[in-house]
Order: structure tokens, then sequence, then C-alpha cells
């Protein structure tokens, strides 16, 4: 795994850590994504960035954190 795609991750000391089991080595259920993420080239990283940021600033983005099928902004 790459060390430079991990470098800013903060290390697990007090918690459990869902994504990696050991420094730098992820558990099974992450590595496609690792694996994905590190042979993705950084430009191509860097246009997909951009065009989710496009797409929030056009569309927007809206949150039910209390999976309310009304939505929060209905008072009913």
């Amino acid at each position: 795994m790459s060390r430079e795609l991990l470098d800013a991750y903060p290390p697990a000391t007090a918690r459990y850590d869902e994504m990696l089991e050991a420094p730098l080595t992820p558990r099974a259920h992450w590595r496609q994504i690792v694996d994905e993420l590190i042979a993705t080239p950084p430009e191509l990283m860097r246009d997909r960035l951009k065009a989710v940021q496009r797409q929030v600033r056009e569309d927007g983005v809206t949150y039910n954190v209390h999976a309310d099928p009304y939505g929060a902004d209905d008072t009913g």
C-alpha cells in the first residue's frame, strides 16, 4: 500500500479503526477500494473531485438526519 495515500490518516490509538487493522494494512472489506484509490492517477482524482464539487454547488445537498419520511422541514 502506498505510504503517501495514508500520510494524513490519523492513527487509531484509543479507538477502533474501521479501515485499517494495522498501520498501512487495510481490513479485508476495504482492500478493493484502497487498491483502486492507489491505482487511480492523481489528475483523475482531481477531475473527479472538481466534478463532485461542481455538482454539489449546482444542485445543493440536503440531509435527513432522522430518516423522517416527511423531511426535517415538514411540520406535519
